[in-house]
């Protein structure tokens, strides 16, 4: 009886870390020796000012207000960011004017040469935030996006699009065929998601249009999988408002109604 105890709560004790571990990481770091102090949702989050910091144990598809305050200079950023999904560890590179969301990583991210001064649990709860009263700095208004605020100096002009932009310099076609023929080794969707997943994460700047979306879409077979692949895609789609173009990828009308709803949109 005791064995079987024991082994109750081991099995409890790690399903609870599994599901703490699939929470999600905000990273900031200056890559211009500015030291700053992060308080999300009206929360410290540390007391020390730093030049790189992780937030740990974030909870994904959540709004949070984020603040940063700077050691030899008054001004303030204010800005609403959004955490995309659970289990993402998102980039932020802090600027003396704004924050800028560099890069997502989906999956678990180590953070075994990180210093555990720099690490801290997140405090605090996802809030429900009015874009249009919450994407101000003191000195520059930032670009609003609904799903995800992303302020980009320069990026690519499409023509006949000024619709919300997911990230700023989309892949050369070249990179999308290097993809696809690692996708048409493959014989199963399952696999050929993974693949999708290793080749953004491991692609610097992953960055994409809905026109080479498509193409990626033609490798897959059920419409179940490139909804899944479209979820992860999603937040680095350059021209995110044309995403109504995917529809005719879909074998089955309602899959596209469904991919809306995964995605919020």
């Amino acid at each position: 009886m005791v064995i079987c105890r024991l082994l109750i709560f081991f099995y409890f004790s790690s399903t609870c870390f599994f599901l703490v571990a699939q929470k999600s990481n905000l990273i900031f770091t200056s890559n211009q020796n500015i030291e700053f102090k992060v308080t999300i949702n009206n929360i410290a989050q540390h007391t020390e000012f730093v030049q790189q910091l992780s937030v740990v144990n974030i909870k994904g598809e959540q709004n949070y207000m984020l603040l940063i305050s700077f050691k030899n200079d008054t001004s303030i950023i204010k800005q609403s960011i959004y955490v995309v999904d659970e289990n993402v560890t998102q980039f932020y590179e802090i600027e003396p004017t704004k924050v800028i969301l560099k890069k997502v990583v989906i999956g678990k991210y180590s953070f075994e040469k990180w210093d555990k001064n720099w690490i801290v649990p997140f405090s605090g709860v996802g809030v429900p935030v009015l874009f249009e009263d919450t994407l101000k700095t003191q000195i520059d208004s930032l670009a609003m996006d609904s799903i995800v605020a992303v302020p980009f100096e320069d990026h690519y002009k499409m023509p006949d699009y000024d619709g919300k932009i997911g990230c700023p310099w989309p892949l050369k076609n070249e990179k999308i065929i290097e993809l696809k023929i690692q996708l048409q080794k493959l014989n199963l969707d399952d696999r050929k998601i993974e693949t999708a997943r290793n080749f953004q994460e491991n692609t610097f700047d992953f960055c994409i249009t809905i026109e080479q979306t498509k193409d990626l879409m033609t490798e897959f077979l059920l419409d179940e999988t490139k909804i899944e692949l479209i979820k992860f895609l999603y937040p680095f789609v350059f021209d995110q408002d044309n995403i109504l173009f995917l529809k005719p990828n879909f074998s089955y009308e309602n899959s596209y109604d469904e991919l809306k709803l995964v995605l919020g949109i």
